[in-house]
């Protein structure tokens, strides 16, 4: 076949398909599939590759395929742990401190309980994650603390479509989250249980050691640098960002530069290939090592040595892992002489990572990373191809023309990024910058040539006590790179907002970018058309009429040219900021106060409010005596008061929804349709899985 040599690319394709497919199911599927599906397949490959038929390429992938959809079930099973069923308010809690974040006023604190009061040992979850507020004492990891918390479960999302932190948590096993009261009080440090295993004491006093570095760190970071360039300077050297205020975490997105703030691909390999050059070049001074040893193979060895450490000390986060394994794919490839960065390396890099998580591939940072990097080895390989870097005839380049290649390469590479992680930016932020070119040409090199080599000097001297003296070196540059996302974000139009991409349009997305990049001859093209059309789909995006949040604080409902109005714009900030960025739109229209009227549509008196839209009459009642008349007249009365018996035949039509119901099924959305009302509700959309509030979970 033509392109025999791809089609070892399309089974990490159908690797990521089976993942995928396990986690877009309603209910959790038997583990006996395993039994009926893989054999139904491998028999067949078997045969294919006996009998040598050509067949045997799509069979691997469609293997490849089922082992996707398993190895996320195995993984859903691994790390199943009991989760708080219910809300615990001023409970006295003993844990121990497994990390330390700060945050803003604060500390945030992921712990592993010792005693919790008010429930059995059995139901203990794995991990609490809580913020404490005001003066801290100096926690440690290993640290066991005592505290008075309130705790309550991860929380759902508000409405269908909304982040789901609950399926985060699940697989962080994390089983509770909340605050404390006050300071939590130190009661000494973490003895070895009688009767532990051996083989993971070795490991844990390893996880606490970078842990306790990396808190200490971020701490000498914050202190010696004013303000958000310290933040920023402990997030690039330990990936602890919770020190970073919203204002500059904004202005980074505004600008396009919010990739510089997660330890990512860039930040490992610009400090690999800092200590890689450096050290070539420092050995390359003598003739004899020079001559004698193999010194790009010592600095690629030294490199990975650095790149492993930074990893650790970065947290090892799942990006964080993806980045190293994608760094040190390149540097062993140099030290067996093989090419450096191929589709074939990025595919490998990706299996390594889906195998160890198969969650991460529903993250938009696995997403996005992926992407870029994917595109550009294919979009530099289709380049050249067709010769645009060609240097033919050019025996010489003077300091002027490095540096516009330079630049130029920036440009492109910022460009084929852009390009190829719009889809993943429209689809889970719903927006694009339109700076974010020029932002880079002004940043990277900075990050490139300044922050990440003053970085590694850091890191080098910091187990000498000399990090305090080398940070203001970083602080520096740090310092320029925010005043570049501030410029540039308060730029007029610096941020577009995008209706939401729908699921089937970043599908096509997904479908013709990796037709586009992951076959060789020119029939690669026909996935670009694909690819617009999935970009085009958010104008096709069909959002509900009505969202009722999981508390039932905020209502919105929608105006003839589908703007939001929200009843509260105090409570559940976070979730209406998402409902109003999925309609581009940035600022509600307002809720009518009582006894007036929004244009025909909405209007509100003392014991209610009345929405009429399409044909359809809503009712919002705050009283028994609206209800009442509301539930004569309306097509769906939504109130937070129990029913009365006037609205018998709306409870049967589902028609009432109630505090209760709300309770029960989660937030829930509303469209209003000619034949009549669709609802959606967060237990229909998250199905009965283990890490839904609905589903059982594996013991």
């Amino acid at each position: 076949m033509a392109e025999r040599d791809r089609w070892g690319l399309w089974c990490i394709v159908g690797l990521g398909c089976g993942v995928a497919g396990y986690y877009s199911l309603p209910i959790e599927p038997p583990t006996q599939i395993f039994l009926a599906t893989v054999p139904a397949v491998f028999i067949p490959l078997f045969v294919a590759w006996y009998r040598q038929w050509s067949v045997i390429y799509p069979l691997f992938i469609v293997l490849t395929t089922l082992a996707g959809f398993h190895l996320a079930q195995l993984r859903t099973y691994q790390v199943a742990a009991p989760v708080l069923q219910d809300e615990l308010n001023a409970v006295d809690l003993v844990a121990e401190v497994i990390s330390s974040e700060p945050v803003t006023g604060g500390v945030r604190l992921l712990l592993h309980p010792e005693r919790i009061e008010g429930l059995e040992d059995k139901d203990y979850p794995h991990y609490l994650r809580v913020v404490s507020r005001g003066e801290m004492p100096e926690l440690k990891s290993g640290q066991r603390i005592e505290a008075l918390a309130s705790l309550a479960p991860p929380p759902p999302p508000a409405v269908p479509g909304d982040y789901d932190f609950s399926r985060v948590a699940y697989f962080q096993r994390i089983g509770a989250v909340g605050f404390t009261f006050g300071a939590p009080d130190p009661i000494g440090q973490r003895v070895g249980e009688k009767g532990q295993d051996s083989w993971r004491a070795p490991i844990e006093a390893w996880a606490q050691w970078w842990s306790e570095n990396r808190r200490r760190l971020a701490g000498i970071s914050i202190r010696r640098l004013p303000g958000q360039t310290g933040a920023v300077t402990a997030a690039l050297l330990t990936g602890l960002r919770g020190a970073i205020s919203e204002e500059t975490n904004q202005a980074m997105r505004h600008s396009g530069l919010a990739h510089l703030l997660a330890i990512s691909g860039l930040h490992l390999g610009l400090i690999a290939g800092t200590a890689f050059f450096g050290l070539r070049a420092f050995l390359c001074l003598w003739p004899t090592i020079a001559l004698r040893l193999p010194a790009k193979k010592i600095a690629a060895a030294s490199a990975l040595v650095v790149a492993f450490c930074y990893l650790f000390l970065a947290g090892a986060t799942i990006p964080t892992q993806r980045a190293f394994i994608m760094t040190a794919l390149v540097l062993v490839a140099v030290l067996l002489d093989r090419t450096a960065l191929t589709l074939r390396l990025v595919a490998m890099a990706a299996f390594l990572v889906l195998f160890l998580s198969p969650e991460s591939l529903l993250g938009a940072s696995f997403q996005m990373s992926f992407a870029a990097v994917t595109g550009l080895v294919a979009g530099y390989e289709i380049l050249r191809e067709h010769r645009v870097f060609s240097d033919h005839g050019q025996t010489s380049r003077g300091r002027i023309t490095t540096a516009l290649n330079y630049l130029s390469g920036v440009a492109i590479t910022t460009v084929i990024a852009t390009i190829a992680t719009a889809p993943f930016a429209l689809y889970h932020f719903n927006a694009l910058t339109s700076y974010g070119l020029l932002a880079n040409l002004l940043a990277v090199p900075l990050t490139a040539f300044w922050i990440m080599p003053a970085a590694l000097l850091v890191l080098l001297a910091y187990p000498f006590g000399l990090a305090f003296e080398v940070l203001p070196l970083m602080g520096k540059g740090v310092e320029l790179v925010l005043h570049v996302a501030e410029y540039i974000s308060s730029l007029p139009g610096a941020r577009l907002l995008v209706p939401q991409m729908p699921s089937w349009g970043l599908a096509l997305c997904v479908g013709g970018g990796l037709w586009l990049c992951l076959w060789g001859r020119n029939w690669r093209f026909a996935g670009f058309p694909v690819f617009l059309a999935g970009l085009a789909t958010p104008l096709f995006h069909d959002p509900p009429d009505i969202m009722i949040s999981e508390s039932m604080e905020v209502m919105a409902v929608a105006d003839p040219g589908g703007l939001l109005a929200l009843s509260n714009r105090r409570k559940a900030r976070f979730s209406s900021d998402q409902w109003l960025e999925r309609r581009a739109q940035h600022n509600p229209l307002a809720w009518p106060e009582a006894g007036t009227r929004t244009a025909e549509w909405l209007a509100c008196d003392d014991i209610g409010c009345l929405y009429d839209r399409k044909g359809k009459r809503v009712a919002f009642p705050l009283e028994a005596q609206a209800m009442a008349e509301d539930c004569m007249s309306a097509d769906l009365v939504i109130t937070s008061k129990n029913p009365t018996v006037m609205c018998q035949q709306q409870i049967e039509r589902s028609l009432l929804i109630t505090r209760l119901d709300v309770w029960r099924n989660g937030g829930h959305a509303f469209w209003l349709r000619d034949y009549g009302i669709d609802q959606l509700t967060v237990r229909q959309w998250q199905g009965d899985r283990p890490w839904t509030a609905y589903g059982e979970r594996p013991e």
